[in-house]
């Protein structure tokens, strides 16, 4: 969730300039402009609807999801790396 408030920041920064690149001559030359304000407001809408209520969870339990994924990834590479080791290990020469 960080990552996309941080990048719609960053797009929201250049949202002036595209709205300048946009803007036609005339009477009707703010349309574009709105249809490019209203597209970005419609992705908000629906990435607001579609995420995570975190109003009553506690900030413990924000990220468990996550790290109980990484924990089973880690798991799952350590028993892969025991699987690759050599069974029998060399007899050293004397």
């Amino acid at each position: 969730m960080t990552m996309g408030n941080q990048l719609g920041l960053v797009l929201a920064g250049f949202a002036p300039l595209i709205a300048g690149v946009l803007l036609a001559p005339g009477v009707t030359g703010w349309i574009p402009v709105a249809i490019f304000a209203t597209v970005c407001m419609l992705i908000a809408a629906v990435s607001v609807f579609y995420s995570r209520e975190t109003y009553k969870t506690p900030i413990e339990e924000l990220g468990a999801p996550y790290l109980e994924g990484t924990d089973r990834r880690r798991d799952l590479l350590a028993e892969q790396q025991l699987e690759m080791q050599p069974r029998n290990p060399p007899i050293a020469a004397k």
